[in-house]
């Protein structure tokens, strides 16, 4: 990710309490497909422990709003795909396999942070009665339509 080589036009999607200090947080990709929020102000590994996040095309800015709410107040870094027709058309399938319904993706620092990540995730009112689309890369964390987590080593 760059820092903060951020265009509004690149972006049609951004949480519904995103504020000026909000801007400070926020990191690209080269290809400006990702908006980024760097919370913890520590680097994002390449691999780790991460928690993808799906949603369908009707719910994506409520799923949006409640993860940046929660990794906000929790100061975890997560990326999204912020440009509304780059996420439909993930969301359609009609991304590759293995990146298809990865909406968001929630970086936890470390398998403690993991673990209380994706329980606050799972037990958010909210999130547990949206619909995601399966994603084939991934497990399904419990009976979550939305949470889907991913170990690697």
């Amino acid at each position: 990710m760059i820092n903060l080589n951020y265009q509004s036009s690149d972006t049609s999607l951004l949480p519904s309490d995103f504020q000026l200090e909000d801007y400070k947080k926020i990191a690209r990709d080269s290809k400006k497909r990702f908006l980024q929020f760097c919370f913890s102000n520590a680097e994002i590994p390449d691999q780790g422990f991460k928690i993808h996040i799906s949603a369908t095309q009707i719910n994506y800015q409520v799923i949006l709003d409640e993860v940046f709410d929660l990794c906000k107040s929790n100061l975890i870094d997560f990326k999204y795909i912020s440009n509304r027709e780059q996420l439909l058309d993930n969301l359609a399938g009609k991304d590759d396999l293995w990146a298809s319904g990865k909406f968001i993706t929630i970086y936890p620092s470390s398998l403690d942070d993991f673990k209380k990540v994706i329980v606050k995730l799972y037990e958010n009112n909210v999130l547990k009665v949206q619909d995601g689309i399966a994603i084939f890369s991934d497990r399904r964390y419990r009976d979550s339509n939305v949470i889907f987590r991913q170990l690697q080593e």
